[in-house]
């Protein structure tokens, strides 16, 4: 395409450039109003604006008369109120620009991106153009190119950071490029700046497209890898376990805390990939922080199983053939959930392992389910040989507690680790043990009998850091628990919502963050307990009105 008239670069006609700056403002002018032109006075005012001619019509007249002889005789025409270009739209450069633009905006609309491409750079030959520039920016991400096309849509998401659907496209190439945890962060950005700047939240593209993200979402991120040491005496138990999956579809493994279930689970996860491949053993918990505390330890990627069960039926995520299904925590799975998940497995050809302890409590949901597969099986392993505790004595009595004989409790007296009294003594001075433990740099958990007397308890260590110096009293919100907080304080976050994150993890429902800002609108600026730097989340007020509480 070779337009006779160029008004994008260097006014010409012909490639023959057009002398003097009256009769380039009068194409320019008519080419801007379209086919329809303009009146004269308003092309009086455009070529003259402040210092019209003494005889305007006049003037105006010997101009285009000019301009017609640099041109064509044809290229300008009269109306009845003015003067209009009498030219084919091919023969404007601007007007073909704009033709181009728009029908290649019409075909990424409707799908079909191989015309939309060759359109807008067709349009981009004539001249630079955004609209064109964001056509092809948004249909070479619809091509799958996130990477290529992810500069592009961020130089003109930050120009137009609150043109929304602009937006939806630069998440979704973020996500493609570099991970939905990064986009879903991007989005957050958004919906802070939307908050502050405007006072508005998403409209309906970013709460799509939000949707889409949370879909897309990976499971619980990958944890540390675990070390390749040896099973701590446990070569016996790894043979027995995986004898039992090669002739069984489904295997429990039954223990206590401390008997060292992670372990056998982290070298039968190495011996599995090391004949299967890696990712070939999946990871499940009843619970995002069990999933998450399963990821840590076994290095893999592990998923709750309600999500696991969510992404199965929206996305058909499903299991492999060969795969090893572990499912920890299992005394604490709906029954439901176990039968859908292990069900699922057996009709791939993958292999299913549940690790838990029936003397444990059960599921909220209708359970049960794990220990009425360790009665019914001759074959379950249990792991006997208790490893976590320092004394002797402990190992034994821990597991006779485990078994509901009382008589034990004689022991647990014997050793000084049962103190009596009344109840607000018991209570001060558990809470003085706590605080020693504290100030010594040790960890310790103080445990109260209701939620009362757990608020009361935070309240006071709350204001005894106060008045130690450790915080310093400022900006506060109220927390769920009718409990205050302010900066330097600790919290728990009472319900999971992968909608607030970071860059690598998202809130989950008993997770602990230290308050690092305290905003007007009540929401928080949190980081995770430990953490000196990065991570942060912030948590909106109304979340921290019905699910946080002081830690």
């Amino acid at each position: 395409m070779d337009p006779r008239l160029k008004l994008l670069s260097t006014v010409s006609w012909r490639s023959r450039p057009i002398p003097g700056e009256r009769m380039r403002t009068l194409l320019r002018t008519l080419a801007e109003a379209g086919p329809r032109g303009l009146s004269a006075e308003a092309l009086i005012d455009a070529i003259w604006a402040d210092d019209p001619p003494e005889h305007p019509s006049k003037a105006l007249q010997v101009l285009v008369s000019r301009t017609r002889t640099q041109t064509t005789a044809e290229a300008i025409e009269r109306t009845t109120t003015g003067y209009r270009l009498a030219l084919q739209t091919a023969d404007i450069d601007l007007w073909a620009l704009d033709i181009l633009t728009t029908d290649a905006e019409a075909a990424l609309t409707v799908g079909d991106i191989p015309r939309a491409l060759e359109l807008a750079r067709t349009a981009i030959d004539l001249g630079e153009d955004s609209r064109a520039v964001r056509v092809i920016a948004v249909a070479t991400a619809k091509q799958g190119r996130h990477r290529e096309a992810l500069p592009e849509l961020t130089r003109l998401h930050e120009a137009n950071p609150f043109d929304e659907k602009l937006t939806a496209e630069f998440l979704r190439a973020l996500a493609g490029a570099k991970g939905t945890p990064a986009a879903l962060q991007a989005y957050a950005d958004v919906q802070t700046r939307l908050a502050e700047d405007l006072g508005s939240s998403s409209g309906p593209a970013l709460q799509a497209v939000h949707q889409e993200l949370l879909a897309m979402d990976e499971p619980v991120r990958s944890g540390v890898r675990y070390a390749a040491t040896s099973l701590l005496g446990r070569d016996d138990d790894l043979e027995q376990v995986t004898g039992l999956l090669s002739s069984a579809r489904l295997v429990t493994i039954v223990g206590p805390g401390g008997l060292g279930k992670t372990t056998a689970m982290s070298a039968l996860r190495r011996a599995w990939e090391k004949e299967h491949g890696s990712g070939s053993v999946v990871g499940l918990a009843p619970s995002a922080v069990a999933a998450q505390v399963l990821a840590d330890d076994l290095g893999i990627r592990c998923e709750n199983t309600a999500k696991w069960w969510q992404n199965h039926l929206i996305h058909g995520t499903d299991f492999e053939a060969g795969q090893l299904v572990i499912i920890d925590e299992a005394s604490l799975a709906g029954t439901l959930s176990l039968d859908r998940i292990t069900h699922l497995a057996e009709r791939v050809g993958a292999k299913a392992l549940l690790v838990g302890d029936y003397g444990q409590l059960q599921s909220v949901d209708a359970g049960g389910a794990f220990g009425l597969l360790v009665g019914d099986r001759n074959e379950a392993p249990e792991l006997v040989d208790v490893h976590r505790f320092t004394h002797e004595w402990e190992k034994t009595a821990s597991l006779a507690l485990r078994h509901g004989r009382t008589q034990v409790i004689d022991t647990y007296l014997d050793h000084h680790r049962i103190h009596e009294g009344e109840a607000e003594a018991m209570t001060d001075a558990a809470y003085t043990a706590w605080r020693a433990d504290r100030n010594e740099g040790l960890v310790s958990v103080l445990i109260a009998e209701t939620r009362d007397d757990v608020s009361v308890l935070n309240q006071r260590a709350r204001a005894d850091l106060i008045l130690d110096g450790t915080l310093k009293p400022g900006r506060e919100v109220e927390l769920n628990d009718g409990t205050t907080a302010g900066v330097g304080d600790t919290i728990i976050t009472r319900r999971n919502d992968r909608r607030l994150r970071n860059a690598k993890d998202w809130v989950r429902n008993g997770d602990t963050w230290t308050i690092k800002d305290v905003r007007d609108d009540g929401s928080i600026t949190v980081r995770p307990t430990g953490r000196r730097f990065g991570g942060s989340i912030i948590l909106p007020a109304p979340y921290v009105a019905e699910h946080v509480d002081l830690g």
